[in-house]
């Protein structure tokens, strides 16, 4: 009888310690290890407000993984098209802005950056919080 008991216990001890540890696994994935689609709304509505401007191109890697960064968020950028499909010409603004590569952030405060930035990084040079 006390041999059942213990089988029983163990039995107990194992189901509760794989849920257990499926429930870790579940947290590690979505803090740590699930593709970026978080919710950026507020970032990228800020940026816009606060009169920052993406410039990109279809094309180009470097803004797509910009826009990764993003998730759901990416079409509230205030994302300019530079690059005019079935040509190598730029988008008029972006010829006007003398847009040269592919991002370019550019700022109200003047700031010009070029490359995907950390969202952190747009945060601070745009005056919004990340």
């Amino acid at each position: 009888m006390a041999s059942q008991i213990n089988k029983c216990m163990a039995r107990h001890f194992l189901v509760w310690g794989a849920v257990i540890a499926l429930l870790l696994i579940g947290i590690v994935y979505i803090k740590v290890i699930r593709p970026a689609s978080a919710n950026h709304d507020e970032l990228a509505k800020c940026l816009s407000a606060n009169g920052a401007v993406f410039y990109g191109a279809y094309w180009c890697p470097h803004c797509q993984d910009q826009k990764k960064m993003f998730g759901s968020s990416a079409g509230l950028l205030p994302y300019v098209e530079c690059a005019v499909r079935g040509s190598n010409d730029l988008a008029e603004r972006c010829v006007k802005e003398e847009i040269k590569s592919f991002p370019t952030w550019k700022f109200a405060s003047g700031e010009v950056v070029t490359g995907a930035q950390p969202l952190v990084k747009l945060a601070e040079l745009s005056g919004c919080k990340a």
